[in-house]
């Protein structure tokens, strides 16, 4: 499947955990994985409702529209063809990225920050307390990070895969790249 993380950005993360200090990992992707697909018989998982790409979201076993909120259960044969075990995710999303942060440092304690799992301020206070008291070694999010937190312990900052924003095909990609890289920045 490819890894996420490039070699440098692990070496960081090493390095800055052995000086007991946390890092940030930004990604603007909720989910999995952007495209599901069969292998067998090459069909997209699409949403029924609207024609946007279903989301896989692998912790939940579903597959989500973020456009309109459309949901279907994760089969573990493919719903066009049958064939089973062909279904694949192609694509990063933050939940891959928690997944592979895990596998390459299996002692660390990793919070994953979207909106799929922080579901009111309660659960922002308990995760901003945690990561002030350093209960968290690695964070990692979506834009729901970026906004308006000073963690003291908090000294590396990844975006991953940020160049796959600027070439959205969306018209204003560049301008709102440049301002949520900046906002994560900060």
């Amino acid at each position: 499947s490819g890894e996420v993380l490039s070699q440098k950005l692990r070496q960081e993360i090493a390095q800055n955990s052995a000086k007991n200090q946390q890092s940030l990992l930004f990604l603007n992707r909720r989910g999995y994985a952007p495209v599901t697909l069969c292998k067998a018989c090459g069909k997209k998982y699409q949403c029924a409702d609207c024609d946007f790409h279903l989301v896989l979201h692998k912790q939940k076993h579903k597959l989500a529209c973020h456009h309109c909120g459309h949901q279907e259960k994760l089969m573990s044969g493919c719903k066009f063809c049958g064939e089973e075990d062909s279904v694949i995710s192609i694509g990063v999303g933050v939940e891959k990225v928690a997944e592979e942060v895990e596998r390459i440092f299996p002692t660390a304690r990793i919070a994953l920050i979207t909106s799929d799992n922080v579901a009111n301020f309660d659960d922002v206070d308990k995760l901003v307390k945690q990561i002030l008291n350093h209960e968290i070694d690695v964070i990692i999010g979506t834009q729901m990070i970026a906004k308006g937190h000073d963690f003291p312990n908090l000294t590396l900052v990844g975006i991953v895969d940020s160049d796959a924003m600027l070439y959205s095909s969306e018209l204003r990609a560049l301008e709102k790249t440049y301002q949520m890289l900046t906002q994560v920045i900060g």
